[in-house]
């Protein structure tokens, strides 16, 4: 008796595929993309016919070039290429540092060196702080000694103070207008991103939802959170619940009546299951096998005896439904159950294979199925028997009532629970 996982794999597969194209949709149209480029292309085309009016050659040309090379890095981002991107734009802004500050002075365009470290560390896809400031210790070395090495050489000469003053009083305008776009821009993409994780935990929840309704929520939530699910040893009590004499029952019933019964016995009992933290790996007709222990145990003893409890609590919801069925299915004789309990090691996880499945092996499983079918010779109302060491487990907790009984010729004792 199995539980398959074969739909968990590709689904969560599929919810990792989705959110890595979020990641790289957010990545990729983040505010760089959606104001810096724009914006930085816009200030430079509006310098061309500055500069070209004041007679500054130079400047008017590079400003044509920079327009190029950031319409160049724009689409390059948008492509996917965003590292090569950026090293375009990062060229672009050096250079212009270079020639601003040789242009207005030191004192007045330095401050484009101190902006370019911010742009570098806020929209930059280095992953860690410290290869930003990497990055920013690389670009003022380079200023500086460009800077050196053009003012030695006389590569350019000042502007005029005057024009030097309003250049620079419109560039922080236009640069300072830009990081405050990108800003604005930058908050919405996180918004985006927020959005579009929230759509995603809705996906996958929904995903969770519908495949608990053919795995246990426990291996779910296991799969979903990343749990190790390999085949391990794990200390569990099992049971197999099995319902007395169904087969004659059904004969006695018709197949719609008897369906409807022995599906609404099947909920009733899933849920006492899951009420005292059983884990389901199996439901076959009206037959049920699940244990406790694999999941969010509580100890061998608090485990055996939630397993006993469990069954306690299972047969005596079955007297209530007992009664109930005979007024609204016409059920022709009273339901009783046996439950056979057991206690050990077992190796319990996920086997290999192209149609994996959750399962529990070792001997205490065929012990307990065993258990259960020798309920046969020892009540012909069904109960709860428990192994030897089920019942050491939860000694003293529950009135137990020794049997021997013969086991693949071996004698055995094993306990009845008196309800």
């Amino acid at each position: 008796m199995t539980s398959t996982i074969d739909a968990v794999a590709p689904a969560a597969s599929n919810q990792a595929m989705d959110m890595s194209e979020t990641d790289m949709s957010v990545y990729r149209y983040n505010a760089l993309a959606r104001a810096g480029y724009p914006l930085s292309a816009l200030s430079h085309a509006l310098l061309i016919p500055f500069f070209y009016l004041i007679d500054q050659t130079v400047m008017w040309q590079y400003n044509v070039l920079s327009v190029a090379m950031i319409l160049i890095a724009w689409e390059l981002h948008r492509r996917g290429r965003i590292m090569t991107g950026l090293y375009l734009l990062l060229a672009e802004f050096l250079a212009y540092t270079v020639l601003g500050t040789l242009m207005l002075g030191w004192e007045s365009g330095v401050f484009l060196f101190y902006l370019s470290p911010i742009v570098i560390i806020f929209f930059a896809p280095v992953r860690t702080m410290r290869g930003k400031l990497n990055v920013v210790g690389v670009v003022a070395v380079f200023i500086v000694i460009s800077m050196i090495l053009a003012q030695r050489y006389g590569v350019l000469s000042p502007m005029d103070p005057l024009l030097a003053d309003m250049f620079l009083v419109a560039n922080l305008f236009v640069l300072m207008s830009g990081v405050g776009m990108s800003f604005v821009s930058f908050a919405s993409a996180i918004q985006d991103a927020e959005d579009q994780l929230r759509a995603a935990n809705g996906r996958l929840a929904r995903f969770s939802g519908a495949v608990s309704e053919y795995l246990d929520p426990m291996l779910v939530d296991s799969l979903r959170d990343g749990g190790n699910v390999a085949p391990r040893g794990h200390f569990i009590t099992v049971f197999f619940a099995d319902l007395a004499g169904s087969t004659r029952i059904s004969m006695a019933m018709n197949e719609e009546s008897f369906g409807a019964m022995l599906q609404e016995f099947v909920g009733e009992m899933q849920r006492i299951v899951k009420a005292h933290r059983g884990y389901l790996e199996d439901i076959s007709g009206d037959g049920i096998f699940g244990y406790v222990g694999n999941f969010d145990s509580q100890g061998a003893e608090a485990d055996a005896a939630e397993v006993v409890a469990m069954a306690n609590a299972m047969q005596a919801r079955l007297a209530e439904l007992s009664a109930e069925f005979e007024d609204r299915y016409g059920l022709p004789e009273p339901l009783y159950m046996r439950i056979g309990v057991s206690s050990g090691e077992a190796l319990v996880g996920k086997t290999s294979g192209a149609r994996a499945i959750y399962t529990a092996n070792g001997d205490i499983v065929n012990l307990g199925a065993k258990l259960e079918q020798k309920l046969k010779e020892l009540s012909e109302t069904g109960g709860v028997l428990l192994s030897a060491r089920s019942a050491e487990l939860v000694d003293g907790r529950f009135d137990l009532t020794p049997h021997t009984v013969t086991l693949e010729d071996q004698d055995m004792t094993v306990y009845l629970v008196n309800s």
